[in-house]
């Protein structure tokens, strides 16, 4: 008989059991000495994969196997104080940083993590005490000063607007822009607080408005049709004056002067539709004692006319009213024109309601028959004038502009009058209507003839609607008895953004609307006496701008203009600051 032993019987002896534990720690042993070892790099290189994915959690997951691989690489404790930044936590950061700092990683390295833990734990104080070794990078000095401008910006009150947090907030930016293009992923961090603090965003306007200025535009010529027949005018032409092309021309025509003197160059135009204008620069028309009728250099009867590009003077007449340019059809359009010394320069017809007349990029200068009857700019009775990016100066007694217009667009220009000579009103706007004068640089001397500046419906209350709006406007006034505005009819006359500088004057006379005017003898413009008009740093009109129109342009001497872009706020005054 066979006896099996029984399983259940006979448990394995100890000697067996301690076999086993031995041969499998043998076993584990063999398969570790087969596997490669860890590589820290490998780890640190998926860690920071995982921080550009925002996943702040594995990465410290990869750190920390890394760690444990190389717990003597002070890098990888600088790294894990990133990560644990981008999760919010300020004293693990702080750890990290302090176990790297004790393996040996240079200070400054540390300054701007530790910036930010600080301000996580919201210690103000301690991120205002961080000091940074003049030798360490520059990205570093840019990334403690980012630090502190949100540790001050975190302790200063929500509901006032800071002037000086604003000004540091703009070194900042104008810093980040003057370094390294690197550097600029700091400006990064600063756009939550664009829309948290308005010191951000009006400091970021002011500083990008640097970079993005608009374009200057002077005149340039009109484009022209190639199917217009063309007149050419010159010595080395078939016509050899303006009054031959004057002749030959039909409607519709475009007659090119050549750059030169025409003395008595006077001509009378009956056509409809002309363009006349000088080419390679700008021709020279005087009378020399002559004149159409007795009084004009050119007479102008026709409908749609256009002048660009000439320069025209000597106009006299028995009666003291010869003009450089009288027009008395319907529509006139005058660009880059020079009139200068004589009686009236442009002069236009009283009964012509459906008229339309628009001048730009033009000047007017020493006109006048000293009676103060001519002026610079005399437009008659007329559907509406528009007159732009000019300059006006210098008149003989009369004014600079007379419009009995029934609209009138006075914008962005610059007029002078009584500084050297004996000009009356810059702008005389006899009969009413509506107006707008916006956007120009003004200066009223001493010795102007009259201490109004600005005159409305002397005359009469001839229009339906009478109503005036001056805005935006710098005014540098040297006239002791100065008025900024007459209104003599009292018709409604509003007066709102405007930037007067210079001696004190009335802004009114005979009532109108007051509305954010800033008067001051020194307002902050650079220097207006000698017809600068820009806004200093300091100029409390900066940002100051309420209601009323928003200028579109600002003009740029000479007759040009460019867009004027808003920073932030509007200014008071013809121009924005850029900069604080």
């Amino acid at each position: 008989m066979i006896c099996k032993p029984s399983t259940a019987a006979h448990p394995h002896p100890p000697t067996w059991r301690l076999l086993r534990t031995v041969m499998l720690t043998v076993l584990s042993l063999a398969v570790l000495a087969c596997s490669p070892p860890g590589d820290p790099a490998e780890h640190r290189k998926l860690a920071l994969a995982h921080l550009e994915e925002g996943d702040a959690e594995a990465a410290l997951d990869e750190l920390r196997k890394a760690m444990a691989l190389a717990p003597e690489d002070g890098d990888l404790h600088l790294l894990t104080a990133r990560a644990h930044l981008a999760e919010g936590r300020g004293p693990a950061a702080e750890e990290a940083l302090d176990h790297a700092l004790a393996l040996g990683v240079a200070h400054p390295l540390t300054l701007v993590p530790r910036a930010r833990a600080l301000l996580l734990q919201q210690d103000y104080a301690a991120v205002a005490a961080l000091e940074v070794p003049d030798r360490a990078a520059d990205r570093i000095h840019l990334g403690v000063s980012q630090a502190k401008l949100q540790a001050r910006a975190a302790q200063a009150d929500p509901d006032r607007l800071s002037d000086e947090l604003t000004r540091e907030y703009l070194a900042f930016f104008d810093a980040v822009a003057d370094g390294d293009p690197a550097d600029l992923q700091l400006a990064a961090p600063l756009e939550n607080e664009r829309q948290l603090r308005v010191e951000a965003e009006r400091a970021w306007q002011h500083h990008a408005c640097r970079w993005n200025q608009p374009e200057i535009v002077g005149w340039r010529p009109l484009a022209v049709a190639d199917d217009r027949r063309v007149l050419r005018v010159g010595p080395a032409h078939r016509y050899r004056n303006p009054a031959e092309a004057a002749e030959a021309a039909r409607d519709g025509d475009v007659v090119e002067i050549d750059a030169g003197v025409y003395e008595g160059g006077i001509a009378l135009w009956p056509q409809s539709g002309i363009l006349v204008r000088g080419v390679g620069g700008r021709p020279l028309i005087t009378a020399a004692g002559r004149g159409i009728e007795r009084r004009d250099v050119w007479l102008f009867t026709g409908d749609a006319v256009s002048v660009e590009n000439v320069a025209i003077s000597g106009a006299r007449s028995p009666y003291g009213n010869g003009a450089g340019i009288r027009h008395i059809g319907s529509g006139l359009t005058l660009r880059h024109v020079l009139l200068e010394d004589n009686e009236n320069g442009v002069l236009t017809g009283n009964n012509r309601p459906d008229s339309r007349i628009i001048i730009e990029h033009s000047e007017f200068v020493d006109n006048g028959d000293g009676e103060g009857w001519a002026h610079n700019v005399n437009i008659g009775r007329s559907a509406s004038l528009e007159l732009r990016f000019s300059h006006s100066h210098g008149a003989k007694v009369g004014h600079l502009v007379a419009s009995r217009a029934e609209e009138n667009l006075i914008a962005y220009n610059r007029f002078s009058s009584g500084l050297v000579d004996a000009a009356s009103y810059l702008i005389d706007l006899s009969e009413g209507g509506t107006a707008t004068i916006i956007g120009n640089e003004m200066s009223h001397g001493p010795r102007s003839t009259t201490p109004g500046m600005i005159s409305f419906a002397r005359e009469s209350l001839r229009h339906e609607i009478n109503a005036l709006t001056i805005a935006s406007n710098s005014v540098y006034n040297q006239h002791p008895e100065a008025i900024l505005a007459r209104n003599p009819n009292t018709a409604r006359v509003m007066l709102v953004n405007n930037l007067i500088g210079g001696m004190q004057l009335m802004l009114c006379q005979d009532g109108c609307e007051d509305r954010n005017n800033l008067m001051q003898h020194d307002p902050g413009m650079r220097d207006p006496s000698n017809h600068d008009f820009r806004l200093t740093a300091s100029a409390p009109a900066v940002d100051a701008a309420t209601g009323g129109p928003v200028p579109e342009f600002e003009y740029i001497h000479p007759l040009s203009y460019r867009a004027r872009d808003i920073v932030w706020r509007p200014d008071v005054g013809a121009h924005e600051r850029c900069g604080l």
